[in-house]
């Protein structure tokens, strides 16, 4: 689901897990990590998103660049290009 709402630029809540954060990154610039099961953390994360626009455009931009800089099938496809030349450069 992270993918999905990166790729639509939606700005969202998850868990502060290592695979999350090696996606996201652990400053809350593209979502806000509140760690898991900490109900009281994720719904003052969720009234601050409801209650500031601005937070909400700057995650809704930085999650969408970060998801066109890295994530998509194109750039996929160009990192494992770019990994097979180093490894096998006579091919």
């Amino acid at each position: 689901k992270l993918f999905e709402y990166m790729s639509y630029g939606k700005p969202f809540i998850a868990s502060a897990m290592p695979a999350i954060e090696e996606i996201t990154g652990r400053d809350d610039t593209i979502c806000l990590l509140r760690p898991y099961g900490d109900a009281a953390a994720w719904s003052d994360a969720l009234a601050r998103l409801a209650e500031n626009p601005e937070l909400r455009q700057t995650l809704s931009e930085a999650c969408r660049a970060k998801f066109l800089h890295e994530f998509t099938w194109r750039k996929r496809a160009e990192n494992i290009a770019s990994l097979w030349a180093s490894r096998y450069p006579e091919n």
